[in-house]
């Protein structure tokens, strides 16, 4: 496989990314919230007591996003922030009746155009695309965990070709 064809495998991730985000937006706003929001309700749900650095590794996030998302949830009543035993400084985070009322109301807004997107493949298929996303979500994540790392560079950063190794049969002369 060449570059040309990542490149174009990639756009088509880019571009289903973007649908189901548009899709997912319009619906989030139906209940006063946006995309953003909803993942963060979804992992404190998912994740009963998990405090704020965790839920910024969690949703790959910077901690003044995760600040600001948990200021809104918490405004309005979805979530809860309580200190946890012995410790006044550290946050434990919580969702509300209301916000797990609201988190399962709005599971069919999330799930029908899942439906959508994988209706024509078979149950195979989607076993087989899960594991190799779970490989591809392994390898940027860790070029994101070193990229975090890194100080800020004042100057350009040089281009790269990357580090893609091809099998020798695919490889072009």
């Amino acid at each position: 496989m060449d570059v040309k064809e990542l490149r174009q495998i990639t756009r088509c991730m880019l571009d289903i990314c973007r649908c189901l985000d548009t899709i997912r937006e319009g619906q989030f706003l139906k209940y006063g919230l946006t995309r953003g929001q909803h993942s963060f309700l979804t992992r404190i749900h998912e994740n009963p007591g998990i405090n704020q650095e965790s839920l910024s590794s969690l949703l790959k996030v910077d901690r003044s996003t995760t600040a600001k998302a948990l200021k809104k949830l918490t405004e309005k009543g979805y979530i809860k922030k309580v200190h946890p035993p012995n410790n006044k400084k550290d946050w434990i985070l919580f969702v509300t009746e209301e916000g797990a009322a609201l988190n399962t109301c709005m599971e069919s807004a999330v799930n029908q155009p899942l439906f959508q997107l994988y209706q024509k493949l078979s149950d195979r298929d989607i076993s087989k695309l899960y594991k190799l996303m779970q490989i591809m979500d392994e390898n940027i994540v860790s070029a994101y965990m070193e990229y975090k790392v890194q100080p800020s560079q004042t100057t350009s950063p040089s281009l790269s070709t990357g580090s893609i190794t091809l099998p020798s049969s695919e490889q072009n002369p």
